[in-house]
């Protein structure tokens, strides 16, 4: 922290003052750093201004606050996942009543309304669920803030460096540049080595650039030193994923859901990958997953559409990609897919149609194709 090395004032005409307190006033517009002489600009709040020593105290007291959140985190994990295994429990025990084929299942099927009149009544359950979620958004609140001590270490010029050289690394990425945007992470990483966020973003940059393994080595490295980084774990299973690897791929996509059981990423992936498997049936489960939290995800509605075309429920799989269509008219699977799905509805015009479309949008296709539209034609 600022403690390291001696920091002088940044008033000019104080500069060759230590900084001895920190002012934590949060309408004050003065430098938070404070030498001797600065003390009569904060006369007004007097409270504020804590020692250097004190304020190592209160920082390490947020150390503290954060390891018993972490572990009231982890309590409530565990709490959850038994309420859902004795949910899954309660579930098959009324699907094995309802078939109601004697007179013993009459009498377990009474014994089953009436505890769940009862439980309605009783909202003790759901009031101490609401409590401990309000206690976990309070403990994020915190975090939102601890997460700004991740650069705490660097001087003022060198965290404005930082942000600078992180905007433009985020832009670069995203205009699909991903060596310059690596190399941009990169110098991050060296004015802030424990930033978590770039190097999962280097990792990205490799994955994108498809240099797979090279990404893996990024993403278990964060995973070794943060077993519960969602995005690393989820990333590793779709560059597992891009290299064939399915099984493997699998077991990190279950454990990406394990921590976020909502990640669209890893929903929508899973599913693709279980459609390159060949297991229709499943991928259709996660597809639709996927697809209650993002309805209008193209390359989704295509895995979906697509699965259902394998399954020959030709009228379905049309019609979720008709909605991929829309949303992304140039995606050549949707057309590949489309194209086939028609074929085998006989509607030969209009396969050909979308084969000559997946071609116009991505020529890889064009020696398959060609012969397939040559096909229909004779």
């Amino acid at each position: 922290m600022i403690i390291e090395n001696t920091l002088y004032c940044k008033e000019i005409q104080h500069q060759q003052k230590p900084i001895i307190a920190v002012c934590l006033n949060k309408d004050c517009q003065a430098a938070s750093g404070l030498c001797i002489s600065c003390f009569p600009k904060h006369t007004n709040h007097n409270d504020d201004l804590q020692t250097i020593d004190v304020i190592r105290q209160k920082l390490e007291e947020q150390i503290q606050y954060m390891k018993q959140s972490y572990q009231f985190c982890e309590e409530i994990i565990q709490m959850m996942n038994l309420i859902k295994l004795e949910i899954t429990k309660i579930i098959q025990y009324i699907l094995s009543t309802q078939r109601i084929s004697n007179h013993e299942d009459i009498n377990k099927v009474k014994q089953i309304l009436i505890a769940s009149k009862n439980s309605q009544l009783n909202t003790s359950i759901a009031i101490k669920t609401q409590a401990e979620l309000k206690k976990a958004k309070e403990i994020l609140n915190d975090l939102k803030i601890a997460m700004e001590f991740s650069q705490s270490n660097l001087t003022d010029g060198e965290y404005q460096e930082f942000q600078e050289c992180l905007k433009q690394a985020n832009q670069v990425y995203i205009q699909g540049k991903y060596q310059h945007a690596k190399d941009l992470f990169s110098y991050c990483l060296t004015l802030d080595p424990i930033n978590i966020n770039c190097k999962w973003r280097i990792g990205m940059c490799l994955k994108m650039s498809g240099l797979y393994e090279q990404a893996i080595q990024i993403f278990d490295q964060i995973i070794q030193d943060n077993p519960n980084y969602v995005e690393a774990i989820c990333h590793k299973a779709d560059t597992l994923r891009l290299q064939g690897k399915y099984e493997e791929a699998l077991q990190y996509f279950d454990r990406t859901l394990s921590l976020d059981e909502k990640n669209f990423i890893a929903l929508s992936y899973k599913g693709e990958t279980l459609r390159k498997m060949q297991r229709f049936a499943e991928s259709l489960i996660f597809f639709e997953k996927a697809l209650v939290i993002n309805p209008k995800n193209a390359v989704t509605l295509f895995g979906k559409g697509d699965s259902l075309r394998c399954q020959r429920k030709y009228d379905e799989s049309l019609s979720a990609l008709n909605q991929g269509e829309l949303i992304d008219p140039k995606n050549a699977l949707i057309q590949y897919s489309k194209g086939y799905t028609l074929k085998a509805k006989g509607q030969i015009q209009q396969a050909i149609e979308c084969f000559q479309k997946c071609i116009a949008i991505n020529p890889q296709y064009k020696n398959q194709l060609e012969k397939e539209i040559e096909s229909l034609k004779n």
